[in-house]
């Protein structure tokens, strides 16, 4: 007689063996509590009613997480390609007047996550030859006084560049102005600051390398949707969001970030983004040819050994964890993420072949800072939601061996 108990560990052992040897880094206790409670999922139900319980069980923490009140709704995605799993639900009100609810195509303000996408359309023009990141900024652009500063040097946010005044209380003219007074106030690149200077500068200038190239007039939103959002297929990825908005604390769709909406689109921050979107980029980016391998690899490169900063200010693994760097250790040694100052943030393990993305509506109109207590319960439940999504991995797993064919999952839960 079979002891399928017995097999079912085996599996389990093997799967966390895996992990570890893919660089997941978990407590003692992390190990005893999740094998126990997958050991009892599995001996209890069939392994379809166990995937929807843990789907249930997500459902409950988010619902316990918007009822916190210090948010007012959100939109998560969990994709698990190399298994065939995906969850999408949302739930709540795109702001704090509970008038508009969320839906499957609400976009939300991801802020600095803009930056990545910065990054990628950064990469793309090195790979088509429109770009060389090892030249001065200065020579191909003479209007920014940055010395001998190159473009590698503006993604890795090394030195620190500032303005002699900020411009986030200007209007365009001023603030055009005031950036071209821009200058280096820390030569040394041996460490790095996060900031968003270096990538406006940047995306003002791929403007300019662009219009020289087509000798015609291009602005960036227009140049990261020919390069960028249109060959992924991100459609609903726009700087410009028309109706059905969240996260930006404001009653009509121009994004939080004071600079965006003075400066119009630049590369630090403004874009708006939904989650399906968001896992698509991950999926493109891992199953297609759009970006060659030594790009995709400086995704989750530190950029100066001592620090957990990456690229474009993207967070990398940090020993203690997601309250760092948002970037799991639960997850592989090639785990990154990037969080927007509104909440947002997305989370991406090419190792072991799993995405994260929070969208979250936590500003209230006219307010500077977010709620009380509101990277506490973020925090739990980010944790809670990693937690659930190594479930998830291990479980489908399990059911496509057992099973012998894999099966697509792919739901949409609205909360309401």
């Amino acid at each position: 007689m079979i002891n399928y108990n017995k097999l079912y560990e085996n599996y389990i052992d093997k799967q966390l063996l895996e992990l570890e040897k893919k660089g997941s880094q978990f407590s003692k206790q992390w190990l005893i509590d999740i094998k126990k409670e997958l050991l009892i999922r599995n001996f209890n139900s069939n392994f379809n009613d166990t995937l929807d319980n843990i789907a249930l069980e997500i459902c409950d923490e988010t619902i316990n997480f918007i009822n916190t009140g210090t948010i007012s709704g959100l939109s998560v995605g969990i994709f698990l390609p190399e298994i065939n799993y995906k969850l999408n639900l949302y739930g709540g009100y795109q702001d704090y007047s509970f008038t508009n609810k969320i839906s499957e195509t609400t976009t939300f303000d991801i802020a600095s996550i803009t930056k990545l996408f910065t990054l990628l359309l950064t990469f793309k023009l090195e790979e088509l030859g429109l770009l060389d990141l090892n030249k001065k900024v200065s020579k191909i652009n003479p209007e920014y006084k940055l010395e001998d500063f190159t473009f590698n040097d503006l993604i890795k946010m090394l030195g620190l560049i500032q303005t002699p005044t900020r411009i986030d209380t200007c209007d365009n003219i001023k603030a055009n102005q005031i950036l071209k007074k821009i200058k280096i106030t820390d030569h040394n690149k041996k460490q790095n600051t996060y900031t968003d200077m270096g990538l406006i500068i940047l995306s003002k200038t791929i403007e300019k390398i662009i219009n020289k190239h087509f000798y015609k007039p291009i602005t960036f939103d227009q140049i990261m949707e020919r390069y960028l959002l249109k060959p992924l297929g991100l459609n609903n990825t726009t700087f410009y969001p028309l109706t059905n908005v969240a996260g930006n604390g404001r009653k009509d769709t121009l994004p939080h970030d004071a600079k965006a909406r003075i400066l119009g689109p630049i590369g630090s921050a403004g874009l708006f983004s939904t989650s399906n979107d968001l896992s698509n980029l991950f999926y493109k980016l891992y199953h297609s040819n759009y970006l060659n391998n030594n790009h995709l690899e400086k995704l989750f490169k530190k950029t100066i050994k001592h620090n957990s900063l990456g690229y474009a200010g993207i967070n990398l693994k940090h020993k203690q964890g997601i309250s760092k760097s948002f970037a799991p250790k639960e997850y592989s040694k090639q785990v990154y993420a990037h969080q927007g100052w509104t909440g947002s943030v997305i989370i991406n393990d090419p190792l072991n072949q799993i995405h994260n993305n929070f969208l979250i509506s936590s500003i209230k109109e006219g307010e500077k800072n977010k709620p009380t207590l509101f990277m506490r319960y973020y925090n739990e439940y980010q944790m809670n939601i990693v937690k659930k999504t190594l479930e998830l991995l291990i479980i489908k797993k399990m059911y496509n061996y057992y099973a012998g064919f894999d099966n697509k999952i792919d739901k949409v839960i609205h909360l309401d």
